[in-house]
């Protein structure tokens, strides 16, 4: 993984683990890909989901990644608190324009939003809330 990529990702990480209104809504972590067995609900997952490479000319210009944004839940609420999870998630990453530690300015886009809903033996309900985001990064 590219090392601005994971300065993109060690953003995000820090920016929900520090926001008292996640905290609030009971996030209990955020993790890359998958979470720990017997994690708390509601917690955040970071994928990367796809990476374009952009020509000019014949030659790479620059790539772009796409990195899904994930709040989980389960319970009966019909996913409302991971709705609002990322809805919050969404509004902190719209208004920031953080300078990484490679020195690089991002902006992020929120490029789709995603919504599943998976049902467990017993009716437990599991609720996928997301949005697939692209960073932009300037100097």
């Amino acid at each position: 993984m590219a090392a601005y990529l994971r300065d993109v990702i060690a953003w995000m990480v820090s920016t929900i683990a520090d926001d008292t209104v996640l905290q609030s809504l009971g996030v209990s972590g955020t993790f890359m890909y998958n979470a720990p067995e017997g994690q708390d609900y509601p917690y955040i997952i970071i994928q990367k989901t796809a990476e374009t490479h952009k020509f000019v000319f014949g030659d790479e210009a620059y790539n772009e990644h796409w990195l899904a944004v994930k709040a989980l839940d389960k319970g009966f609420d019909g996913g409302d608190r991971a709705r609002q999870v990322m809805d919050r998630v969404r509004f902190l990453f719209k208004e920031a324009r953080p300078t990484l530690t490679s020195g690089y300015t991002m902006v992020i886009r929120a490029q789709s939003g995603f919504e599943l809903c998976e049902a467990e033996a017993g009716n437990n309900f599991f609720y996928h809330v997301g949005t697939v985001f692209v960073p932009w990064l300037g100097e």
